[in-house]
């Protein structure tokens, strides 16, 4: 069977250091598929592409535009894979993560495939299985049973094109919050169209951006409410609408009183992000909902180089007293193949997982391991 081809999209502003490294996660990917970069966004990361590994190869589109939305159907337009996948600029993938995640779609009937998402940590998770719930709201799930909307991540997802192709993309309504969840919400059809992969992880940052500080607390909730309204509008009936609403509102005001308690926001700061949420459900009503179409490439598939296999990988282990001297080892052998660090001591109190700028993997442990434990 030939193997499918892969565009993998990223969308990136003001975040280079953190696109670096995933760029690097992405350039070190074990026996993937054949695959193509696409990076869309500001001076800043077309900067980043062009001094990096990928940048000789890599396909890059200069767009200002803060909707993502916008930005990922102009990935989708200069992508010549047979499938897209997506990951943020702020997540690094595992090295097995694309070819996991594709896996799926030898099955002709699949047409999206999600896998999960861990915390900063790189060994706890944020999101496995969900569900959208009719509400609009997300909820984990054991399996994905019959009649469930499955929900995708936007960090960690793929689609094939030819269903981006026949139904279009993004709705650019959604600038940023709940776009993968509306996706989720046209791709659910017949049982069987959308699989989650357990294996194909990505490890997300939740870096600092245009609409949060880098603790999480939100400059803004006007485009959360905004895209609510946009949401209901298209998927509930107009009796719900409202109870959806009043669900985001408690939710959200729970989330920003804990904020408050911990002294990361002012009281006087709560009651202005819940007043922008209002306001932001209100401009949504009247926002309108454009599923962009889609049409085939221009530009040529530009494949990556795939020279880093899974029978190469290098592992290095040793006290983390002796971290700069295994670092540096580990560092020379990166330049060739994929390789992990682990680092050892009885002080660390978890467990990390980590990629270091250079490309190697560090894990900080309370014991060796053995290479059975890590399928990478």
């Amino acid at each position: 069977m030939t193997a499918l081809r892969v565009s993998v999209v990223i969308v990136s502003q003001g975040r280079p250091d953190d696109l670096g490294l995933c760029l690097t996660s992405l350039h070190q990917q074990l026996d993937a598929p054949p695959f193509e970069i696409i990076v869309v966004g500001d001076d800043s990361a077309l900067r980043v592409v062009e001094n990096h590994a990928v940048g000789s190869v890599a396909k890059t589109q200069l767009d200002l535009t803060t909707n993502i939305s916008v930005l990922r159907n102009r990935g989708i337009a200069i992508a010549a894979g047979d499938i897209i996948a997506f990951i943020d600029d702020d997540a690094v993938a595992l090295p097995n993560w694309l070819r996991n995640l594709t896996r799926p779609f030898q099955d002709p009937d699949v047409q999206a495939a999600g896998g999960y998402v861990r915390n900063p940590d790189g060994v706890t998770y944020q999101w496995k299985r969900r569900k959208v719930l009719p509400n609009g709201q997300c909820a984990a799930v054991q399996d994905a049973a019959t009649g469930q909307v499955i929900k995708l991540e936007g960090t960690n997802m793929a689609v094939r094109a030819s269903w981006f192709a026949a139904n279009g993309g993004f709705d650019r309504a959604y600038a940023f919050y709940l776009d993968e969840t509306d996706l989720c919400m046209r791709l659910s059809g017949r049982d069987g169209t959308v699989k989650l992969v357990n294996d194909a992880d990505v490890i997300h940052g939740f870096s600092a951006g245009p609409r949060r500080r880098a603790d999480r607390v939100p400059s803004s909730l006007a485009e959360i409410g905004a895209s609510l309204a946009v949401f209901t509008r298209k998927w509930h009936a107009q009796g719900q609408r409202q109870a959806a609403f009043d669900i985001e509102y408690h939710n959200q005001r729970r989330r920003l009183l804990r904020w408050m308690v911990a002294g990361l926001i002012e009281p006087r700061g709560v009651s202005d992000l819940l007043e922008s949420l209002s306001l932001g459900w209100a401009a949504g009503n009247a926002r309108p909902v454009d599923d962009t179409q889609i049409t085939a490439s221009p530009v040529p598939f530009q494949p990556m180089e795939t020279r880093y296999s899974i029978d190469d990988i290098q592992t290095f282990q040793g006290h983390h007293v002796r971290r700069r001297r295994l670092i540096n080892a580990a560092k020379t052998v990166a330049r060739q193949n994929t390789t992990r660090l682990v680092l050892t001591s009885l002080l660390f109190r978890t467990e990390t997982l980590r990629l270091h700028p250079s490309g190697v993997w560090i894990f900080r442990r309370r014991r060796h391991f053995s290479d059975q434990e890590y399928e990478f």
